[in-house]
């Protein structure tokens, strides 16, 4: 029982307690009469704080269930939560239980509750802070590693997160899985040439979040582990023959690519490549006196390879020029200048059907006794190869006309004076979608042509051609793009100038 006591109409009862349903009765003392008591009323105090406020994750729903005990005398309940960033979310309830959803994730809400009846309502709970569920992982990447049959996953780290599983859906609905706490783990055992689906969820150890954005990547092939080349001279022209290893997979073909410069020039790049190919073998002609790199990549329908490691070397060199012949057939001399590569010359006499080495060296010059200026030849090697030979000898300049009148005429029948050849005239440069149409004037002298197709906006890209016509036609250029060619011919003793014109393609027909 409590009381109070209080001369004026009101007064205040200390120590009541919360939830509970009181009888009031009001008395007025007398000495005089009895005392008079007023009718007995009920009332109920204000609801008493909520307590046990539990927190249980609701997956599916992206949010929570939260329930607490029993409030005497409560009729209704106000949950609110609050998030990071100002995120108010309310839930109100007639029973001791509410469940909110789309909770942003990842992210720590905390929860109070407070009960109400009447016109009074209890104060709020104490807090409770519960972390929503994991958001889903971004920024997936793979890496298929081909030598070990895995695929490395990495992702940007994923809020209220503390573990990762990484999934390989193939095809045919196979499931490889990997899993960490750190951002990023392999998946083992991928099959080479096979597709998958590549995808990551983020766990909080109750609840796991969505998978993220699914990537589909190839298990392409290796490039082989071996390439070998080595270069032929067939007839006039140098040949690279390039073999490889077989690699283990499906549908595998096979690409050569090669890069270099003519002469040491940087100027004169050349860029080729073969075609695709199921063999693992193949032959591409290159000029004398070219360096190059070489490589060879794979592809299937899961994707292509990296290129194989470069593998560098060196064409045989061109044949000598400037060959000069003076002094009397004993003693002369022959002199040349240095051909790029060449690490020996060696001069032939050739009469008849025999052809007799008369001189070997690495100098630029050497001394013949008793060998006539028509029969010599001279060609260039080093250990890749023997050039063709030069036939074409500037004669003896010191000689008196009666010396020539002396000459028997079998010496001067390979016997003439070097010319210059003149510049490819560019007759027709046509452009049809990204294909190229180009015909130039016939050269005197000249048995082949060189074509180097620069694209404008990238100077080191270039194709380099050789024709033994006056025409080409390039296919497969890069649409809308600002092209440069450049023609100059050539025999096997000298080469022209180049001849430039530019073209801009158009887009694919």
């Amino acid at each position: 029982m409590f009381t109070c006591n209080s001369t004026s109409t009101s007064c205040e009862l200390m120590g009541v307690r919360c939830g509970m349903q009181y009888t009031i009765i009001v008395s007025v003392p007398s000495d005089k009469c009895s005392t008079l008591r007023s009718p007995p009323k009920k009332i109920n105090t204000a609801p008493c704080v909520p307590e046990d406020v539990t927190v249980v994750a609701s997956c599916q729903a992206e949010g929570t269930v939260v329930s607490w005990a029993h409030s005497l005398v409560a009729q209704s309940y106000l949950l609110t939560a609050t998030g990071r960033g100002g995120d108010v979310r309310t839930c109100n309830s007639s029973v001791n239980k509410c469940t909110l959803t789309k909770l942003h994730c990842g992210q720590p809400y905390t929860f109070s509750v407070t009960a109400s009846a009447s016109t009074c309502t209890s104060q709020a709970s104490p807090n409770v802070t519960f972390s929503t569920v994991p958001c889903d992982p971004i920024g997936l990447s793979v890496h298929v590693q081909c030598e070990t049959s895995s695929g490395v996953l990495s992702w940007s780290p994923s809020q209220g997160s503390v573990g990762y599983y990484g999934f390989a859906q193939s095809e045919d609905g196979d499931m490889l899985y990997c899993d960490s706490t750190d951002t990023s783990c392999t998946i083992q055992g991928l099959d080479c040439g096979a597709m998958y689906n590549f995808s990551v969820l983020a766990s909080d150890g109750a609840c796991n979040s969505s998978y993220s954005q699914p990537l589909l990547e190839g298990a392409a092939p290796c490039a082989p582990a071996t390439v070998r080349n080595r270069m032929q001279l067939i007839g006039k022209t140098h040949f690279a023959r390039t073999s490889w290893s077989a690699v283990v997979c499906p549908n595998v073909e096979y690409l050569v690519e090669m890069t270099g410069s003519i002469l040491d020039d940087p100027q004169a790049m050349f860029d080729v490549s073969s075609y695709w190919t199921k063999y693992t073998f193949f032959e591409l002609a290159l000029p004398c006196g070219s360096s190059y790199s070489l490589t060879v990549r794979t592809r299937n329908s899961a994707g292509t390879s990296k290129p194989s490691t470069p593998l560098t070397g060196t064409t045989a060199p061109c044949a000598p020029l400037a060959v000069n012949y003076t002094g009397d057939i004993t003693p002369a001399v022959l002199s040349w200048e240095a051909a790029v590569f060449a690490t020996q010359y060696t001069v032939y006499d050739v009469t008849g059907d025999r052809r007799t080495q008369v001189c070997s060296t690495t100098e630029l010059s050497c001394q013949l006794n008793n060998v006539q200026p028509g029969a010599i030849e001279v060609t260039a090697s080093n250990a890749v190869g023997e050039s063709v030979p030069t036939k074409d000898i500037n004669g003896p300049s010191n000689r008196h006309r009666r010396d020539l009148a002396m000459a028997e005429p079998a010496m001067f029948v390979d016997f003439r004076i070097r010319e210059e050849l003149s510049e490819p005239k560019v007759l027709v440069s046509t452009v049809t979608g990204v294909s190229l149409h180009m015909e130039w004037a016939p050269v005197r002298d000249a048995t082949l042509y060189t074509i180097i197709i620069v694209q404008e906006d990238t100077p080191s890209r270039r194709q380099v051609l050789t024709v033994s016509e006056e025409l080409t036609n390039v296919n497969d250029l890069e649409p809308s793009t600002r092209y440069c060619i450049f023609v100059s011919a050539k025999n096997e003793h000298t080469q022209s100038n180049y001849s430039k014109e530019c073209v801009t393609t158009g887009v694919p027909m």
